[in-house]
């Protein structure tokens, strides 16, 4: 189960946020250390420190890419790069998701923990999303159902939806995830993931088998 499938829009939100916010978060740490300690110095200094992250994660991804079996390189880049909170967070992301497929979600969530310390307030509901699904495969549906409340942005609405009906489906609990998937549908979700209205529909006809 790729439990990513629904989350193109937030993965793009990744990208689109580093590179509208990148260079300031970049000039943000220069201009307070200049003021301690020079322009010149902590300038050349902090871009330098960005290059080699940006080519040491840029390394692991082409390795990964190359290689989907082995997560070495990538599990380095993050165990090395937990100060950095820009590119360790995309690594910890993409490692998450490379673990989920292979169906290691306990370390999966490791990943998705670190990454939410990192993250920035715009992508932490995506992260929250991420994590409830991993929860939730591992049984853990409270806390799955709690990470799920910690998610405010509108824009997720239906995916935080989808997931509680997916969740109350597998307690067993239908009529709360028919709720949950008819609420997803009113914002939107049949979109962005056409087959929760199969989903109604399964439900809408066990409840009639049940009379």
């Amino acid at each position: 189960m790729d439990i990513y499938s629904t989350e193109e829009q937030q993965v793009q939100a990744i990208k689109d946020w580093w590179k509208k916010n990148g260079t300031s978060v970049i000039g943000g740490s220069v201009l307070g250390l200049a003021a301690v300690f020079g322009w010149r110095y902590f300038g050349e200094y902090q871009v330098s420190q960005q290059e080699a992250a940006s080519d040491a994660y840029e390394q692991a991804v082409t390795q990964l890419a190359l290689n989907s079996e082995e997560l070495t390189p990538l599990v380095n880049y993050v165990a090395a790069n937990q100060g950095d909170k820009n590119y360790s967070v995309f690594a910890s992301l993409l490692l998450a998701k490379e673990l989920v497929a292979k169906e290691d979600f306990a370390q999966a969530q490791t990943q998705l923990q670190l990454a939410l310390d990192g993250a920035p307030e715009e992508l932490k509901g995506m992260v929250y999303t991420r994590l409830a699904r991993v929860q939730a495969q591992q049984a853990a549906f409270d806390d799955a159902l709690a990470s799920l409340e910690l998610v405010s942005e509108p824009a997720l609405v239906a995916t935080v939806e989808i997931i509680k009906g997916d969740i109350y489906l597998q307690q067993g609990e239908n009529a709360m995830a028919r709720q949950a998937y008819q609420a997803a549908v009113a914002a939107g979700a049949a979109e962005q993931d056409p087959s929760v209205n199969l989903k109604l529909n399964d439900l809408t006809e066990v409840e009639a088998a049940n009379g």
